[in-house]
This record gives C-alpha cells, sequence and structure tokens, in this order.
C-alpha cells in the first residue's frame, strides 16, 4: 500500500486546470494523477481528482488492486459513502 505524504507540485497545463503526476512507489509501484479544476464561472470554486493505478501488479499483494480507480472531489458533488468511523484533521 502506498499512502501519499510528500507535496504533490502541480503544473498549469491550461486557463483553469492544474496537474501533477506522482513517480511510481510502494509495493505496487503505485502512479498517481492528480488534477484541479476550477469553474470558469466561479473562479473560487475547484473540483479535485485522484486517478490511482499500478506499474506492477505482479506480487501477491497486489494482483486483486483495482486499476484506474478514479476518486473526484467537488463543490457540485453530492454525498460521499465514508468507510471510516472517525475522521480527525491537522497533525
Amino acid at each position: 500500500m502506498v499512502f501519499q505524504n510528500d507535496p504533490v507540485k502541480f503544473k498549469k497545463v491550461g486557463p483553469n486546470k492544474w496537474l501533477a503526476n506522482v513517480r511510481p512507489q510502494g509495493l505496487c509501484n503505485s502512479v498517481y494523477l492528480y488534477t484541479m479544476e476550477n469553474d470558469p464561472q466561479h473562479t473560487s470554486l475547484w473540483k479535485f481528482s485522484q486517478v490511482r493505478t499500478f506499474a506492477d501488479k505482479t506480487g501477491e499483494f497486489c494482483k486483486g488492486i483495482e486499476t484506474n480507480y478514479k476518486i473526484e472531489y467537488g463543490w457540485q458533488g453530492g454525498d460521499l459513502a465514508m468507510t471510516c468511523d472517525v475522521i480527525s484533521f491537522g497533525f
């Protein structure tokens, strides 16, 4: 498993879009693609997405993991199903 703890650096790729690509890391060589887009009509409102794929699924632990798994958060989004009991913010 991989938990992204390093700072992610975004690069502007369009007038309203930013992109970050995190190199392979962890047991399955996880690769993350992050995008941030702001709404052209409401520039303070954003959509954030993350796509996770794997460069190496040959290990026993990595075989059943879903590839190209996308998570999207945005100001127009609905409710999210949470699979945890507690969310703590801060350090």
